[in-house]
């Protein structure tokens, strides 16, 4: 059976727990409850259907979080923070 990107994320973060690498698993959980989020609202959107995503969808959530830190990065240095 093919894991899916979701999972993977998941196990990573079991993994980080696991190790006590703090940092690695609050971005993690951040990811995951995001992905989650998502679900949630395609979910609603399907009437109660299915929630899964795609793998492409998750990449999809996780370049709209990397975005969403880097431009609080520009702010917050253009703030002199």
């Amino acid at each position: 059976m093919e894991t899916n990107l979701k999972t993977k994320i998941e196990d990573a973060a079991r993994r980080a727990m696991k190790n006590r690498e703090g940092l690695l698993l609050s971005v993690l959980r951040l990811l995951l409850t995001a992905i989650h989020n998502r679900e949630i609202e395609k979910k609603a959107k399907a009437g109660g259907g299915s929630g899964e995503m795609t793998d492409e969808e998750i990449m999809a959530v996780i370049r709209s979080e990397a975005k969403k830190r880097k431009d609080a990065i520009v702010e917050y240095t253009h703030g002199g923070r």
